[in-house]
This record gives C-alpha cells, structure tokens and sequence, in this order.
C-alpha cells in the first residue's frame, strides 16, 4: 500500500470485509437461522445468541448495499465552519478538515503493548462466549480487575485462535518504518492552531463538521447560557455538602479534579449557518459570528469527588433499563427492533427534548427512581439499601459544581449531561410515568386528521369499546384499532349560543364572587390565629422566663440541702451553648432491643460500627438500667436520657477520639463485668464509677494531645497552667453536665456517696496524663506503706487515683508485674487486690481495640493514625517539635501494632485469663491472630519494597 498511492482504500475496504464476512459465516454456520420464528424463539432463549444473529442481519446487509465512499464537495454541510475573525489558510484548512480525532501515526511501534492489548481482546471474547455480558460468574457488583478465565471446549474455533494468539511470536517480529501521515508543514500547522490563544476549535453537536470560534465569542455565548438563574447558580467557593476529609479519600482514592464545563455549537440549530452552508461546495465556509449559534452545555468530571460514586450507582441501576418496554441498548439494536415494530411504507418520524438533562427537577427525578427501585426491587443486590442510592443520586445531584473561565457554578436543575450515570437516569425518569387519557386522545385525533375537542370513541376488531387510557391493551398490524368519531350536532343559531356563552359567563363570575367571599372569610380567620399564635408566643416567654427562676431557685435548694460549695459547678441558667440543657424529653426514638442484640452487647466481639448514634445512646441506657445501676444510684429515667443525650453532644467528631470511642471503651467495661462477673466481687457503687467514667473519659477531646496544647500554648494549656490540659478540661466539662440538675443522674444519692463519685471519676480522667505519674504513684506508695484506711477521705482518693492510673501506658508493666504477684493467693475481699484487679481492668477496656474481630479493630487503627497525622502535619506547618510515633513519614500500621500487641496487649490478657479463665478463648486467642495477621502484612511489605528495588 505504501508504493501504490493511487489505490482506492474504499474499494479495498469492501474486498476485505466481504471475505472477513464469507469466513465468519462458514465459521458459525451452525448459528445461522432463516426461519424468523425460529430466531425469535431462540434470541428469547439465549442473549449472546441474540446479538450473535444481530450480527449476521448487519453483515448481510452490508453485503447487499456496501456503504460507497463521498466527495468532501458534495456533503451537505462542510467539514469546516469557521465562525471567527480569523482567515484559515490552505494548511489549516487541509489538517482541520481531517477532524478533531485525526491521530498521527507513531514513528515507532510497541508490540508488548499490542500483545496485551491482544490478550486481553481474546479474553474478553472467551468471556463473552461463556457469560455474555460479565467477568465473572460470582461477580461483585463492584469488581472491576477480575482475572478469571473461562474454559476451553465451547467453541473450537475461538480455542484455535486464542491459543494460537498465545503462541504468537511476537518479540521476531521486526519493527517495519511506519509512513508519517503528518508531513513537517502540517505539524507546524498544528502548533501555530494550538497556540492561538484568540480562537477556540470544538467538535459540531451533530455531525463531524469542525467548528473554529474567537474565544470570547465563545466565551459570551457560553456566559448567556450560565446566567439563566433556572439551571446555574455562581459560587464563590464550593466544597461537597456532607464530605468530610475522610468520606472523601474512600470515595475517591485518587486525586480529584474539578469538574469543568464547555459547549458545542450546534450548527444545525442556526438558521444562519444553515442558509450559508445550503449551496456550498467548498471544505470551508466562513461566517462571522452568527446571532443565532446555541451551545450544548457539558459538566465533564471523570476526576471529580462524584465520579466513582456515579459509576457505581450506574451500575445499580442500569439493570433496570431492560424492563423498559421501548428501551434499545444503542443504535443497532433500535435497527433490529424496527423489522419487527413497523409496518411497510410507515412514515417514522422522531422528536428532540430540548435540554433533556438540565430541565429534570430534582423532586421529579428522585419520585421516579423510588418508583423503579419499589416495582423491580430485585434487580438491586440484597445488600445495597434502597435508601443508599437514593441518597446517592441526591448528593450527586446537589453537589453538581463546575469550573469556567476562572468562576465557579452550580447547575441547580438536573444532572449534569457528563455524569456517568446521566443516561441511566434520564431514561428511567422519562419512562417512569405514562401519557394520560388526554395524551392518547389528543395523538388519536391527530391521527385521524380531526380537532382535538372532536370525541372520539376507539373499538377493536371484534367491535368491543376500548377505552383511551394507559392500561389500553397493546394492539398489532393484524389486529388494529377502529377509530369512530362521533357526529357533531348541528350549527345552532348565533342567538343561542350568545345565550350560552352569557350564561357560561354568569356562571363564572358566580363562582369568582363566591371565591372572593371565601378569600375575605379565610382572610380573617388567618389574621385570628395569628394574633392567637402571638398571644400564645408572649406567655411562651414568660414560662421560659419562669423556668429559669424555678432553675435558679433549685440550685438554691440544692446548696442549702447539700451544705457544701461545689466549686465546678455552673449555674443552670449559664449562656454557655457548649453544654446543652435538655428540658424535655430527648429526641432519639425508644427502640426496643431483642434478646439477641442484649445478648450480643455483652460479648467482645460487638460491632460498634454497625450501630447509628441514637442506636448507641439506647444501648448506652441499657446498659446502665441491666447493671442495676439506676436503682444503685436511684436514676430518674428521664435525667438518664438527658444526660446522655447531653454527653454524646459535647464529643467532638475526631477520627479517633469520638463518641464512638467512648462508646467503644464503655461497652468492653459492660462485657468485661459481665464475662467475669464482676459484681460479685466489687460493689455496684465502683462498677458505677466505672462504667461513667468510660462514657466522659474524652469529653470535648480538639482532637490535639497535651504535647501540642503545651506547646503551641493554647487557650487550654494557659488556663490550666500546663498541668493536664485536656484531662482537666474533660472532667470541668463532666461535671459542668452533671451540674444541671436536670442531667444530674447522681443527684437522689447522699453527700459522701457523690463525694466518693466525683472524686473516683475525677482521679479516673487527671491520671490518663503522663506527666502526673511520679507524683501520684508517690502518694500511692506512701499510703500502702502506712497502711490502707477505706474510711478516711485521703486514702480513698489514692484508692482510685491508682484505679485511673491503670490506663497510663507509661505504668504497664508495673500494674502488671504487680498484679501478677498477687495472683497467687488473690482474695476479693482484700482491698489491695481489688484496687489492683480493677486498675488491670480499666488498662484492658482502653487499649482493647485488637481484640474485637479485625473488620472492627482495623477502622480504629486507621482512625487513630489519621489523628496522629493531622496533628504532625499541624505541628510541622506551625514549627512544633513532632513525635516519631506521628509522623506519617516515618510509621507504618503493620509495625507499629506487632509490638503493642506482642509486647502490651498479650502480657496483660494472659494474666488477667489465669484469674478468669474464660478471657483466654474469647480476648488471648483473638490477640494471638491479630499478631500473625500484621506479621505476614509486614513481611509482604517487605517483599513488595524488595520488589520495587
């Protein structure tokens, strides 16, 4: 082909393709079916067979009529419409009129690329001939690097060839010196074009014609089309609604790009161009901005923060397209349907939706896709809730932002037409609902060539009526519908209709009145309650106002009855908006527990991800009303709820340091006591400490530690004097919370039962800070040596300022080898031994994570390291000292969790199992497969660094 230039490739083409259209069919001669019945039965039967025979009508009708090639100077429209200032000279028209998807060719060839390509095109053809349309045959819905193949046998002919494709020998093959289909002068042509920054060259909507405009011509027709305040909105800055930083890395887990928007002319729209282009025969007609050019709007985003969250729920939804009934995959399959579906000699005729995508309101949108996912549910996984996808085509549609030239935008109606799951939508949208009686009446009449007001009555040919709606039977060619338009009565004279027309009139201004009279009557009744509704207001004030002197006077009484200052306490009627006071009763909804889920809290192996916020506040009262707690302490139900409630808003949402955490912490404490039975050996008061001292332990954490308050001397840090910033701060604000009477749950106990409470928890929260340690084991040591005293007040806030400091890691292995020295002879009733089984206790629910299941503990690890990387990143950006432990340069999960587990974590567990057997099967074990399972991670790190090198 190289030495022959005058060769007619169109000719060649057809040659080729007729014998590649001889060999196929010899090849699948078994496939071929001519009784038309029989295709039928067997497309019904089998899909891949379906399109197999879509296939063979299309090669027959290429051999029939061959497609012939048409002169550039008899198409209809030219290639190039150039509607800028600019004249094109000869070369920029010649490399235009090759279109925008001209590729020139390679001066060299890669043929490993070629046998993968090569490779997989096989694969794919032996997957279609097994699964048709899948990758798998247990394929997740999600799946998108399957590596199964299928086997050999079914077709030998697709055997033969892939295996010869497989044996192929590529690497003998010699690198022939392509032709260039660019010559020197074209690729300069192509720069100069590319470097004008004056013009801007688009692709036509319709058709291939190239379309080269000046740039703010472009520019000002595109800024028309945005400034329709119906579909676009101009944003200063935009950020998704509802991401955060994290829901945005799993969605995404790759770097997002805005998404942008540009236009097509569409020249078949523009009277102008069309009269211009009407007579002439050259590649290039010039015609200076056209009043009338209208641009299709496109939103591309395939790097935005939706982009993937749109393809999966394009996949969700799509098979639901094929109950459509007048659904076709693409223009092929619209031509195989056509035989079928019209008569000879029809007239067929089509209709366009003027901006089809950006005029669906968001209501209608998703009422229809409810009514896809409610009449198909099958079609949708067991595991994906209908709820999900909704939410995710709202967020979608809601956070549709967009970049040009320099501003921002947002389309505030419809789906953006460069979203993957655009088409999907629009199709399910549009069938979702059927024309009316009306519609079908009004299409009838059209039909039969009478107006529109005429009635109309439709039979069918057995002569039974049918009526115009759309559950209407679905007639055929040899059965059609009989249409009788029934006679109109006679002209009657101009008198009466005057007449009737005056009495339609009257009738009109009767009801008009009547209306006006209404209006006057409603009016008047609004303006009542409204005056009511202020009457009403004013008394809602002044029962506010008396609520808060009914506050003020029970923190009177409550001091006098008390007889003692409170110095944490706050005044009820505090401004503060950090506490919330809840008055009423809370809004989480009561939800009734099964025998299974009270069951299941009680084990370590819970599942804390699996649970809503107000699905935690309700086990989180559970457990309190279960461990006998409320009648211990003599809790109001109501205070119980509001001061939970009251706790959970005042956590921060921290990746680590949460509500859930504290939920976390407090359910291994309840299913600690209940494995080990605790309350047989400790008193209801203690397990109370416990179990709320877990529930505040992290109140209103920044999500910083103590190092960086210190450090970068925080409002925190100064007010506490650098002396345990956070933990003094999440026990002011505890007691801040039990200090309201109304979220006192220990307000019905006596003094020193609250004095022996507030100063456990207290003690519990200031002894998680490593900086007190020495001073407060100290005192510790002094009291043990002079001898325990569980009556005096100094000794028992020793007692639990030692419980609390059990989760300082920095006193492991001391509360440990101590706790190991009295396993010998233990005894419950010595109060040494309890003090030391219970600070093990508390160290074992807080560093607990590892021993639930790994699809639970892995989060956390990710959580914790997230927080440990914002607060180096922080510290590096504000010129702090960072700790080696967090910085995300220098730590890796695998390490960091091998040592605490095999150094920390195992030690403490096997001891407390010799104690309580029962803690080997159901913590020990687990620990032990969550050490191997970060071993071999560690080692195929190795491997894959090794690798790398």
């Amino acid at each position: 082909m190289q030495g022959n230039r005058n060769h007619n490739p169109t000719n060649n083409f057809r040659q080729n393709h007729q014998q590649r259209s001889q060999r196929y069919e010899q090849s699948n001669s078994n496939y071929k079916r001519n009784d038309e019945s029989t295709e039928s039965q067997n497309n019904n039967r089998n899909p891949y067979q379906r399109n197999r025979n879509s296939r063979e009508r299309f090669f027959r009708t290429r051999r029939e009529k061959p497609r012939h090639s048409v002169e550039p100077s008899k198409c209809e429209i030219p290639r190039i419409i150039n509607l800028s200032n600019l004249t094109l000279s000869a070369p920029e028209i010649q490399i235009l009129s090759k279109g925008l998807k001209f590729t020139p060719t390679p001066q060299t060839s890669n043929y490993n690329e070629v046998k993968d390509d090569i490779s997989n095109f096989c694969r794919k053809l032996c997957l279609t001939e097994e699964l048709f349309d899948k990758e798998n045959p247990d394929e997740s819905i999600v799946r998108n690097k399957s590596t199964y193949k299928s086997s050999k046998g079914k077709n030998k002919a697709l055997d033969t060839f892939c295996d010869h494709i497989t044996n192929f020998p590529f690497n003998e093959i010699q690198s022939p010196k392509c032709r260039p289909n660019t010559s020197r002068q074209e690729w300069e042509t192509i720069f100069k074009l590319k470097n004008n920054k004056d013009i801007i060259i688009k692709e036509a909507d319709k058709g291939s014609a190239v379309v080269v405009m000046d740039l703010n011509y472009y520019i000002n027709i595109a800024n028309n089309l945005l400034q329709d305040n119906t579909y676009y909105e101009k944003v200063k800055n935009y950020n998704q609604k509802g991401l955060t930083d994290k829901e945005c890395d799993y969605l995404t887990n790759f770097k997002c790009k805005s998404s942008n928007f540009y236009g097509l002319p569409k020249i078949h729209k523009s009277n102008v161009i069309r009269e211009s282009c009407k007579n002439s025969k050259s590649e290039c007609v010039n015609i200076p901005h056209p009043n009338d050019l209208k641009l299709r709007p496109i939103v591309a985003g395939p790097s935005c923060e939706t982009h993937r969250l749109s393809n999966f729920l394009d996949i969700l939804l799509k098979p639901i397209l094929k109950h459509i009934p007048s659904f076709v995959r693409d223009d092929l399959d619209m031509l195989n349907h056509l035989p079928r579906t019209v008569c000879k000699d029809s007239i067929m005729v089509s209709f366009d939706v003027v901006n089809l995508y950006t005029t669906i309101p968001h209501e209608y949108g998703l009422t229809a896709i409810e009514f896809w996912l409610e009449k198909f549910p099958s079609e949708v996984p067991d595991r994906i809730e209908k709820k999900f996808i909704i939410e995710g085509i709202k967020f979608i549609l809601q956070n549709n932002y967009f970049n040009f030239n320099g501003e921002s935008y947002r389309q505030i109606s419809g789906t953006a037409m460069g979203t993957k799951v655009a088409p999907t939508y629009a199709n399910l949208i549009i069938f979702s609902r059927h024309c009316s009686s009306r519609d079908i009446h009004d299409l009838i009449a059209q039909v039969a060539g009478v107006g529109k007001f005429c009635e109309i009555s439709l039979k069918d040919c057995q002569g039974a009526h049918v009526s115009l709606a759309p559950t209407m039977p679905m007639n055929s060619n040899g059965l059609p519908y009989k249409v009788a338009i029934k006679d109109t009565a006679p002209t009657s004279g101009d008198n009466e209709v005057i007449a009737q027309v005056l009495t339609t009139v009257t009738e009109q201004f009767n009801r008009v009145f009547k209306m006006e009279e209404l209006k006057s009557d409603i009016s008047s009744r609004l303006t009542a309650l409204e005056r009511k509704m202020e009457i009403e207001g004013l008394k809602s004030v002044e029962i506010e106002k008396c609520k808060r002197d009914i506050s003020e006077i029970k923190d009177q009484i409550w001091t006098a009855q008390k007889k003692f200052v409170d110095f944490n306490r706050i005044s009820s009627v505090s401004d503060e908006t950090k506490i919330s006071l809840k008055r009423d009763v809370p809004s989480y909804p009561k939800y009734t527990l099964s025998h299974e889920t009270t069951d299941y809290l009680k084990q370590p192996t819970f599942d804390i991800w699996h649970w809503e916020p107000n699905e935690m506040l309700s086990l989180m009262e559970h457990m309190y009303h279960e461990l006998g707690l409320v009648a211990e302490f003599s809790i109001n139900p109501i205070t119980l709820k509001r001061w939970i409630l009251c706790v959970q808003e005042n956590y921060r949402n921290n990746p680590f340091h949460n509500f859930r955490h504290s939920f976390c912490v407090t359910q291994m404490m309840y299913g600690m006591i209940n494995l080990c039975r605790l309350w047989d050996h400790i008193s209801r008061e203690s397990l109370g400490i416990l179990m709320t001292a877990c529930v505040c332990h992290d109140l209103d954490h920044p999500g910083y530690n103590n190092t960086y308050q210190i450090n970068a001397r925080t409002e925190l840090a100064i007010r506490y004097n650098d002396i345990s910033p956070l933990e003094n701060h999440h026990c002011a604000i505890a007691f801040k919370i039990l200090s309201n009477p109304e979220c006192n749950i220990f307000s019905n106990v006596d003094k020193d039962t609250f004095k022996r409470i507030r100063s456990g928890m207290t003690m519990l929260v200031l002894a998680t800070d490593m900086a007190r340690h020495g001073e407060i084991m100290d005192g510790f040591k002094e009291k043990l040596e002079l001898g325990f005293d569980y009556s005096k007040k100094d000794h028992m806030d020793s007692a639990i300022t030692n419980l609390i400091l059990a989760t300082d890691m920095a006193r492991h292995k001391d509360i440990l080898e101590t706790f190991k020295s009295k396993l010998e002879n233990f005894d419950f009733t010595n109060e040494e031994h309890s003090v030391a089984l219970k600070m093990v206790l508390i160290k074992a629910c807080d560093i607990s994570n590892e021993v639930r299941p790994m699809e639970v503990s892995e989060p956390w690890v990710d959580c914790l390291l997230e927080e440990y990387f914002n607060q180096s990143d922080r510290e590096k950006s504000e010129g702090l000292p960072v700790a080696p432990f967090m910085d995300r340069d220098k730590v890796t999960k695998p390490t960091a969790q091998i040592g605490f587990i095999k150094f920390v974590l195992i030690p403490m567990f096997e001891t407390l199992s010799k104690l309580f057997p029962i803690l080997d099967e159901t913590m020990v074990e687990p620990l032990r497969t969550a050490r191997d399972r970060y071993e071999s991670m560690k080692e195929q790190g190795a491997l894959d660094e090794k690798e790398k090198k």
